[in-house]
């Protein structure tokens, strides 16, 4: 499995890598979900369930996005800008549709962060809408899969556990013809969400 040949790849204790502990992550935001007044909670048209919890741009987590530029950068085989971060806590019966990311996500990454149940849910890629051939990752805490996100389309099945909390990190080649999707067209990483409004389509990538 690698990404030249397969668009995605896995990297196992990816958070270990950068000397963070993911427990310590997983406090960090579970404070944040608990006390803060910034999460974003609200319909995501990608999400069957409930209304989803979510941090755009989390300061911990666009730190975290700007570390992963260089080894990035070297897997993919371009030279990345990074674009946002997004940090999302599901609930159990929550379902991410099918679908592929919009521009600013063209390179993408999902990290494990933690659950509260009794197995790992997967992340599952196809090449094609009708999911032929369908791959299923599953990714402990702390793991990482780098992926092409306007490329492949990607899923979850329902969520088993009580909750599944991971973060998705997204960039756009340096080079390519997103690169006007740098920071997700903000003036630099940590500042809140655009006021723009993006549907995501999930019959066609948007």
């Amino acid at each position: 499995m690698t990404f030249a040949n397969d668009g995605y790849q896995v990297l196992p204790n990816f958070l270990g890598s950068l000397g963070i502990d993911v427990k310590d992550l997983e406090k960090y935001f579970q404070y944040r979900f608990n006390f803060s007044k910034e999460k974003i909670t609200t319909i995501n048209n990608s999400i069957k369930g409930k209304p989803e919890v979510a941090f755009y741009s989390d300061p911990f987590m666009e730190v975290i996005l700007e570390k992963c530029v260089a080894p990035f950068s070297e897997i993919v085989g371009c030279d990345l800008f990074p674009s946002y971060s997004y940090t999302r806590k599901y609930s159990c019966g929550d379902e991410l549709l099918i679908h592929r990311d919009r521009k600013s996500c063209q390179i993408s990454a999902t990290l494990s962060i933690a659950f509260e149940g009794t197995e790992i849910n997967p992340i599952c890629f196809s090449q094609s809408p009708d999911k032929e051939n369908a791959v299923a990752l599953y990714l402990k805490p702390g793991d990482l899969c780098l992926y092409r996100g306007c490329d492949l389309w990607h899923w979850r099945p329902p969520i088993n556990n009580d909750w599944y909390l991971q973060s998705f990190l997204h960039f756009v080649d340096a080079d390519g013809p997103y690169k006007q999707f740098k920071y997700d067209r903000r003036n630099g990483l940590g500042e809140p969400e655009p006021r723009i409004s993006v549907k995501l389509d999930t019959n066609n990538q948007s």
